[in-house]
């Protein structure tokens, strides 16, 4: 077994550990097993926050990573956005930032792709290009399987 994750917790944070929210009332350390899918809260896009480009392709990835069950349905509105939001950016380093991501999805390796467009958002509110893409790829238009507006808290303590 390879490396766990050691992941800092403080009170009232949420935590999506394959798909399932957890909710700590107190600060904590946790640990997780290197296999396991876990987003902090800092990680999550809601669709209000899908304002450019590279925003629209993380909320893909994002919900890659939340509903990892559905990735047959997921992975070919994910390679048309990539795709698309790649061509925007074609002749800046984003479009090669945007390349090697294509790498990782071919590995699926979804959680370093998305740490890697988060890691472009700095360049692309430099460039301040806000292009639209077409309808088909708007992932911020599908339902998030698990919309934390709407989750059931009543097991929260």
């Amino acid at each position: 077994m390879g490396r766990s994750h050691q992941i800092r917790m403080a009170r009232g944070e949420r935590l999506y550990v394959n798909g399932t929210v957890l909710r700590f009332d107190r600060s904590v350390g946790v640990q997780a097993k290197p296999d396991a899918i876990v987003l902090d809260e800092r990680h999550i896009m809601h669709a209000g926050d899908v304002t450019s480009p590279l925003r629209q392709l993380y909320f893909c990835v994002q919900l890659v990573l939340i509903d990892p069950d559905n990735i047959d349905e997921l992975r070919p509105i994910l390679d048309v956005t990539r795709r698309d939001v790649g061509l925007v950016y074609q002749d800046t380093s984003i479009g090669q930032g945007l390349r090697d991501v294509g790498d990782l999805f071919q590995h699926d390796r979804y959680y370093d792709a998305l740490l890697a467009i988060e890691a472009m958002f700095a360049e692309e509110a430099a460039l301040s290009i806000r292009a639209s893409l077409p309808e088909s790829t708007h992932c911020a238009d599908m339902p998030m399987p698990l919309p934390p507006a709407t989750l059931d808290r009543s097991w929260v303590v």
